[in-house]
């Protein structure tokens, strides 16, 4: 295959850099994914909520950076919501909890009011395989009474942005 380079500056002769010739650290692939649904819960086992993102990574070895941001809402005094992401490589099968076991990766807690708070998450994930990979947020909830809400109203949706690394 011929490259050209002319005195202007374009390049012909090819349409795009291949993935393997991609330095590390590099992003090579983007997914975003938007939700307004409301996920409410009250209990302190772990409940899925509507905010999920597909990738499927073209190479194993590759790293996923894995992004949510939306608003929480606590419902209520005493209460803790706690977030996390987590990831099923089997089509939604079995999910893995990227964070702490029972704490998550993030949490709201309003003392003595009802809160309405902004998050953000992050993680860099390997999930070591070419499959497509799910990410989705869960939500926790201990303490108060009657439920939590995330993301917080319809008005701003939670968003979840996926990026492959190269590694």
């Amino acid at each position: 295959m011929t490259v050209t380079i002319n005195g202007n500056g374009a390049v012909t002769g090819f349409t795009a850099l291949p993935d393997a010739a991609m330095s590390t650290g590099s992003i090579i692939q983007t997914v975003s994914s938007t939700t307004n649904s409301r996920l409410q819960h009250s209990g302190s086992s772990w409940a899925a909520s509507n905010l999920t993102a597909d990738i499927t990574p073209s190479i194993s070895s590759h790293k996923i950076y894995v992004s949510v941001t939306a608003d929480a809402n606590t419902e209520a005094s005493g209460r803790l919501m706690f977030l996390s992401i987590f990831r099923s490589t089997d089509s939604g099968s079995n999910w893995t909890n990227l964070g702490h076991a029972d704490g998550g990766l993030t949490m709201v807690y309003g003392a003595s009011s009802r809160i309405i708070a902004p998050i953000t998450m992050s993680i860099l994930d390997g999930p070591s395989t070419t499959n497509a990979v799910s990410y989705k947020v869960y939500m926790a909830v201990s303490g108060g009474s009657g439920t939590a809400e995330f993301p917080a109203g319809t008005q701003a949706p939670g968003v979840i942005n996926l990026f492959e690394v190269v590694a």
